[in-house]
């Protein structure tokens, strides 16, 4: 499950390279692989316009995660609360796919296949080196026996007394924690899942947009679980225990594990 945690913060609330043309380092294989001069300049011009499209999308992004960290340490606040806010956040999120598929379409056209190919090959290795990087990270908190959650875990079994409570209130982070190790698989795994949809030149509109609304189906899933973990600690323990254990889960939920 360390694997999972790893990018919660950025899958959950943040947009990047899985939302917009689902390529790692367009910008640089453009520039590298599309021979003539005029149209590289045209193409890198309308990526410069979708990077400006992104950091709006993330600012965004980040104003709604510290909404969420503010109605998650509330005990006033109620799973309809948060329920909303997940909603809203995922409709926009859906349009943001929906505005770079487009996008993702119109670059791909001034794209010739053979420039394409070699694009997807220097993407291909790029995501491999962050693959490498990361999973060197993953190894050494492995090493030093970290576990997701785990000053969460720290909190419970120091704060809640009755067993059954910390019970249930481990299961629901374990619940949470196995949805969104689903939700981060899905997407390691995206080209072999999709037959490298993402990878073809020809992927069509309604072929991302199913695929995107995939990902939010997961999402959505992981949501639900943030909501769960917010109602069973609110029900199972008081105003002290409560300020103390989801202190620590709203830091954990913001940091990694390594």
């Amino acid at each position: 499950m360390i694997v999972a945690t790893i990018a919660m913060l950025t899958i959950l609330f943040g947009g990047g390279v899985l939302e917009t043309f689902f390529i790692e380092d367009l910008n640089k294989g453009v520039k590298e692989y599309v021979l003539d001069e005029d149209r590289k300049k045209v193409i890198l011009a309308d990526l410069k316009h979708s990077e400006k499209l992104i950091k709006n999308f993330n600012k965004q992004r980040e104003s709604q995660f510290k909404e969420f960290k503010k109605l998650n340490t509330s005990r006033e606040t109620s799973s309809d609360d948060l329920v909303a806010l997940f909603d809203q956040m995922l409709t926009e999120r859906g349009q943001y796919q929906s505005r770079f598929i487009d996008d993702r379409i119109v670059v791909s056209e001034k794209i010739k296949p053979g420039e394409w190919d070699e694009i997807i090959k220097n993407s291909d290795r790029v995501a491999e080196k962050y693959k490498e990087k990361e999973q060197k990270k993953l190894d050494k908190a492995e090493a030093k026996g970290k576990e997701p959650f785990e000053k969460t875990r720290k909190a419970i079994t120091g704060t809640v007394a009755d067993t059954g409570k910390r019970q249930l209130l481990f299961g629901r982070l374990d619940a949470m924690i196995g949805s969104f190790d689903k939700l981060a698989g899905d997407i390691a795994t995206i080209n072999v899942n999709e037959d490298g949809l993402l990878v073809r030149k020809d992927a069509s509109r309604d072929e991302m947009m199913q695929f995107a609304e995939k990902m939010n189906g997961l999402r959505l899933a992981v949501f639900r679980h943030l909501v769960e973990i917010h109602m069973t600690v609110k029900e199972n323990t008081d105003v002290v225990e409560w300020d103390k254990i989801m202190t620590v889960f709203n830091k954990d939920i913001t940091q990694t594990v390594h």
